[in-house]
């Protein structure tokens, strides 16, 4: 490094000749020959000498420093900040309890054992391979105050059959389209089973209707939802195991309609719900129905919103449940969790982030408790934050979103801090923004999507540190993974960084009183990582890698000695 000019240069370096040779005695063998080399890009690692400049670029100096300071305060430009405070919907922040299984068979398992932890009378058992069975079923399950299971058509699942057994019911409805051998396994674990099925989706949920009116449900208003969808009909489920209503799909043809309006006269319905906007639902495909209703939205969850107000009016006023809009299965099996468990309505949400209306439904209702179903698959981990947050903006969760795709926070506390600004430019430049350190709309969006970075060379081992000079960034390498991205502002064009592959061979624990340096960590010469109060958003230094103070703490246990640190 070199510290002064002058007469204090020769000192320097004989301390610098002196501190070389501990190096190389005290460095893994493989670091050694590392200490001291640059690559060419052309010729791999064995390179002794450093890389000609490129026309226009300065030498590479041999000793490369940052300049004296009187201090170690923070500076951060452009200051960073939080575009969308107050620009979210804000309602009360919910009290979550999740219920999830690694698929959509254990998960039906999860509510199960929440709703009915003390058993069931009797359950109802469908295809979690296609909506329309399990979605007519809802029905049922209501009806006889059980939960509702799906497994695969051909199998019982393990755990599902494990749930049943728990559950000791006296009968066990075998739905649609479940094989025979399913309904052998079932009864193989001393359980008694009624099959309930028709020719076609049409058939079945007919059946199932009309055992379900045996059983005590209510024939007088039915739900019609689409056969050719599930984006609609899933918030129909909670509806039919609250009341008891029927469920049954809209007919494509003419023949279909007239059979359609004889099996709701043959139940005696007299008001009808047809659940779904016109796309999902043409009027003529329902027309003659008694007394219709049409409940929709403009997508599904707006369409779940809407149904939920009507449930909600009609007294199911119980903790709601939250599943996600884009499979069907935890919706089913959550809807009847909702409806038959908590008398209470099924929202719906894209996986990525809860959206606006399904909050601000939370809040013109006052619920405070919601009950998730599904997974992080199912319902992100943001979406999560989101409701407890009781801010779909809430800059708390944008925080946890950073760190979870690897940018270095520091604590997740949701205060725009020294740590955060670092990971917000971070942010920024790997999304191919302009690194502003605000974070707006823009960054919503693109934090949504997960954007990544590749590493550059791939052709090193897998645990490896590299030096993004193009973009200005740190890459932590893990498995040959991308696991972690710092902001750094490396050389200047006057004194810029040495390209190539190297290795640490010294670490100094302590920040220098002479030039602010914090914890450097050299891989060449007077070439460090170091922590450092200014790390602007250009090249800015005479050759190090700066990083501000607490990225510099969290980098430091991924930069062992004899580590491979590759520049580019």
């Amino acid at each position: 490094m070199r510290e002064e000019a002058g007469a204090a240069s020769t000192r320097l370096r004989a301390a610098w000749v002196a501190a070389l040779a501990a190096a190389l005695m005290l460095a893994p063998a493989g670091a050694q020959a590392a200490v001291g080399q640059a690559e060419d890009p052309g010729r791999g690692d064995t390179a002794a000498e450093l890389r000609p400049p490129a026309p226009g670029e300065a030498a590479y100096p041999e000793d490369p420093s940052e300049p004296a300071r009187p201090d170690a305060t923070f500076r951060a430009y452009p200051r960073a900040g939080y575009g969308l405070d107050g620009a979210g919907q804000r309602f009360p922040g919910q009290s979550l309890e999740v219920f999830a299984g690694s698929n959509r068979y254990l998960t039906s398992v999860a509510t199960s054992r929440n709703g009915w932890e003390g058993g069931a009378d009797a359950v109802v058992l469908a295809s979690g391979e296609d909506y329309r069975d399990p979605l007519a079923a809802a029905t049922l399950a209501g009806t006889i105050g059980g939960p509702l299971l799906l497994t695969a058509e051909s199998y019982l699942e393990p755990g599902v059959g494990d749930e049943l057994v728990r559950l000791r019911p006296e009968v066990v409805y075998v739905i649609g389209r479940l094989s025979a051998d399913v309904e052998r396994e079932v009864e193989a674990r001393g359980l008694v089973t009624e099959r309930i099925a028709g020719t076609g989706h049409h058939e079945t949920a007919f059946a199932i209707a009309q055992r379900a009116m045996e059983l005590g449900g209510d024939p007088s208003t039915a739900l019609i939802a689409s056969a050719d969808g599930f984006a609609d009909a899933l918030s129909a489920s909670a509806v039919a195991a609250a009341k008891g209503v029927p469920i049954l799909f809209a007919p494509s043809t003419e023949h279909g309609r007239r059979w359609l309006l004889d099996r709701l006269a043959e139940l005696g319905t007299e008001h009808t719900w047809i659940i779904g906007g016109s796309a999902a639902i043409d009027d003529a495909s329902v027309a003659g129905v008694p007394d219709p209703q049409r409940l929709a939205g403009r997508e599904r969850t707006e369409t779940a919103v809407v149904v939920a107000e009507q449930a909600f009016g009609v007294g199911m006023t119980g903790r709601p449940v939250i599943a996600g809009s884009d499979t069907f299965a935890d919706g089913l099996s959550g809807g009847v969790l909702a409806g038959a468990a908590h008398n209470a309505p099924v929202l719906l949400t894209p996986r990525q982030e809860l959206y606006p209306l399904p909050a601000r439904w939370l809040e013109a209702t006052g619920h405070a408790r919601v009950d998730v179903v599904g997974g992080t698959a199912a319902i992100s981990a943001l979406t999560r934050c989101q409701l407890g947050a009781g801010d779909t903006r809430a800059f708390l969760c944008v925080e946890q979103e950073l760190h979870a795709q690897g940018y270095h926070t520091g604590n997740v506390d949701g205060r725009l801090d020294h740590v955060t600004i670092g990971a917000l430019y971070a942010f920024q430049k790997v999304a191919g923004l302009p690194a502003s350190g605000r974070f707006g709309q823009a960054e919503w969006s693109r934090m949504l999507q997960r954007p990544r970075i590749a590493a550059g060379r791939p052709d090193l081992p897998g645990d490896r540190v590299e030096i993004n000079l193009g973009r200005q960034l740190i890459l932590v390498i893990r498995g040959g993974d991308v696991r972690h991205v710092l902001h750094t502002s490396t050389g200047a064009p006057s004194t810029p960084t040495v390209r190539g592959v190297f290795h640490v061979y010294e670490k100094r624990n302590y920040r220098q009183s002479h030039n602010a340096m914090y914890r450097p960590v050299f891989f060449y010469r007077g070439y460090a990582f170091h922590g450092y109060p200014e790390v602007p958003l250009h090249p800015a230094s005479h050759g190090c890698a700066r990083m501000f103070d607490a990225d510099m703490d969290f980098l430091w246990g991924f930069l062992p000695y004899g580590h491979t640190i590759a520049t580019y």
